[in-house]
Parts: structure tokens; sequence; C-alpha cells
């Protein structure tokens, strides 16, 4: 069975990247919305990413803030394998080297394949 996934790397505010997500399609009618933000420890983020792994048919959303304890190397494995499994994963309020990462990341703590676009030249770590 072939299943895609997708995520959004953005720089806008967690409630425009959400309304994105809704209005794109990239969230289904039936899914649920999952926020990890304003974390602000590795136990705090390693306990939502449990409670998470739970979930299914679930969409994750990060703030940046969250996504720099979640991928301190205690966290950045567990976090990618749990996150790799979200219908879609929408990460907000990132900077162009969290982008970076996090391309970085899916290819190397998955097997999946990744398609970076953007709008302008400060993206291009991420392509």
């Amino acid at each position: 069975m072939n299943v895609s996934k997708y995520g959004c790397l953005t720089g806008d505010k967690v409630e425009t990247a959400t309304c994105i997500a809704i209005f794109t399609g990239l969230k289904g009618k039936t899914q649920k919305l999952f926020y990890m933000k304003e974390l602000k420890s590795d136990i705090e983020v390693e306990d939502h990413l449990k409670e998470y792994s739970k979930m299914t048919d679930t969409v994750l959303i990060i703030d940046g803030n969250t996504m720099n304890i979640a991928l301190l190397p205690e966290n950045e494995k567990l976090f990618f394998e749990i996150a790799s499994k979200a219908p879609a994963v929408v990460c907000c309020r990132f900077s162009q080297l969290k982008k970076k990462l996090i391309v970085r990341g899916m290819k190397t703590h998955t097997t999946m394949r990744t398609a970076a676009i953007s709008d302008g030249g400060n993206d291009v770590g991420m392509i």
C-alpha cells in the first residue's frame, strides 16, 4: 500500500499554519489536530511525543521553539520515528536553519523521500 505523507515547514505562526493546513487539504476533514507548542523541556517533548504515538489519523503541529528541544540529540531519533508515521506534520515559526535540519533529519532517520519547495533564496539550505 502506498501511503502519502505530507509536511509543511513555514515561518508563519501556529494559527496561520493551521489554517493553511486546513484550507489546502493537508489536514483531512476527519483528521484531528495535535499541538506541540510552547514546550520548555525535553521531558515535556518526550511525553507529548509518546502521547501522540498512541493517536491515529491525527495531524501533528509543532512550533519552532518546541522543535529546538525535539532536535536535541537525546530526542531527535524519537521525534523522527514518531513524526514520520503522522499523516501530516506542520512545522510553524521555523527559521531557514530549522527547515534544513528537518530535511536532513528525514534523510538520516527515515527512508522517506522529501520534496523541499520554496518561494525564495532564503531556503537554499533546505532545498
